[in-house]
């Protein structure tokens, strides 16, 4: 095998591979954002405040992840769905106000905010979701101006 074949063979399939990860990108994108909807719809069909206590608390990348135990109608629950910025003075054993759906308690998002996820996910989510869907597009205009590149250079 010459690395001229290799090299073709790579050229080829290229757009292809780009058009996959956009693709990827736009349906993971805009799932999360549906699931961001739908929860924050289910929780504003009938909330429920609770009062969460951190369990545990994890460094990560912009922040902290906490984890929250809380209680709804006697029954237990956890999440670790919750962000905090870095340097609130968030530590184990402190208390957290969440608003649960009383049909979903599984489903939770801070007081004061609009989404499950956060409120500034969700813009995170929908530019991720635009950038994928512009990408792909072009990715499949590439796409078929190499076959026709390809169809009119062929003998």
């Amino acid at each position: 095998m010459t690395g001229g074949s290799v090299n073709g063979r790579a050229r080829r399939w290229a757009p292809a591979g780009i058009a996959c990860a956009l693709l990827a990108l736009t349906l993971w994108a805009s799932l999360r954002i549906a699931g961001d909807i739908r929860g924050a719809a289910r929780i504003d069909a009938a909330p429920v405040t609770v009062q969460a206590v951190v369990a545990r608390v994890v460094q990560v990348k912009g922040g902290v992840k906490v984890h929250l135990q809380y209680t709804v109608d006697g029954r237990s629950y956890a999440t670790w769905d919750i962000r905090q910025t870095a340097g609130t003075g968030v530590e184990r054993g402190t208390r957290l106000c969440l608003e649960a759906a009383a049909t979903d308690p599984d489903t939770v998002r801070r007081c004061g905010q609009h989404y499950p996820g956060g409120d500034d996910v969700f813009p995170t989510m929908a530019l991720a979701a635009l950038a994928g869907g512009a990408g792909l597009a072009l990715t499949t205009g590439w796409i078929i101006t190499e076959a026709r590149t390809r169809r009119a250079t062929r003998p």
